[in-house]
């Protein structure tokens, strides 16, 4: 992604006006959140900007975490981007939350007459995946990396369990996914409650970094609802109502495979 005014409020309009309808579709959008912490503007370092398309409302943005090499706790990952949008409202779904944070936060980032960001718009991640040292295969060994950009694809992978699951008990697939998240009883999983991030950017203000959000309970700027746990997902995600996109094609499946003898896979594990 890139800061939303790189974007420009045209753009994002209409990326916006996409994204709705591939997630009444069927198609559920995630996004990792960015690498550079309540990203600066490039064009006036002293404020926030946002990352996009993580900042749409119609797109899951995922935020890093990283563990604590002596507890092994999460924390928040100080590099993950998260903080609020330039040009997009914050959705009716996200309210609630986010005013909690935002009544109780122990401290924020200093916001003169809302100048540095906009409390109004929408705020972002929505979730958090292991973001620090990730270890990956590459060339036949394991390498570690970090990076939004490899949380994000964790939190897909879940997404698609998820979905296959669905459809192995005759629902239809999630599609657009946000605010089903904030509405989960028992959340997303494990709630991220320890460190920060930091603001810098890749456009400009170069050498600057500032204090960011602080993680706490509940939602965050930092590591958003938490970081996903199959079965507190599973079990609040693979029952309810979700997009009718898909579901003509999967009963003609399932009457294919049944009419040629073909067995069912077995359904996912709940835990």
């Amino acid at each position: 992604g890139e800061p939303e005014t790189v974007f420009g409020a045209s753009k994002v309009s209409a990326n916006n006006t996409a994204f709705l309808k591939f997630g009444l579709a069927g198609f559920t959008w995630l996004a990792s959140s960015g690498d550079v912490g309540p990203v600066l503007n490039p064009s006036a370092c002293a404020k926030f900007d946002a990352e996009y398309p993580a900042a749409s409302p119609y797109v899951v943005a995922v935020g890093g975490t990283a563990l604590d090499k002596t507890t092994s706790d999460q924390h928040a990952w100080i590099h993950s981007s998260g903080g609020f949008s330039v040009f997009n409202k914050m959705p009716t779904f996200q309210k609630t939350k986010v005013q909690h944070y935002l009544d109780n936060a122990s401290s924020l980032p200093s916001n003169p007459n809302g100048a540095t960001y906009n409390t109004n718009n929408r705020a972002y991640p929505d979730v958090s995946g292991f973001g620090a040292l990730e270890p990956v295969l590459a060339n036949g060994s394991y390498e570690p990396v970090g990076g939004t950009s490899g949380a994000c694809p964790q939190f897909a992978g879940v997404v698609a369990m998820i979905n296959a699951y669905r459809y192995q008990h005759g629902l239809g697939p999630l599609g657009a996914l946000g605010q089903t998240l904030y509405g989960l009883k028992n959340g997303v999983g494990t709630d991220v409650t320890l460190g920060q991030n930091y603001a810098t950017s890749r456009f400009g203000c170069y050498g600057q970094y500032l204090p960011g959000f602080l993680a706490t309970e509940g939602w965050d700027p930092a590591t958003g609802l938490g970081s996903p746990k199959w079965s507190t997902l599973v079990e609040g995600l693979g029952s309810i109502k979700g997009s009718s996109a898909g579901k003509k094609d999967h009963h003609k499946r399932r009457h294919h495979d049944k009419k040629h003898n073909k067995k069912d896979e077995e359904f996912l594990p709940l835990n």
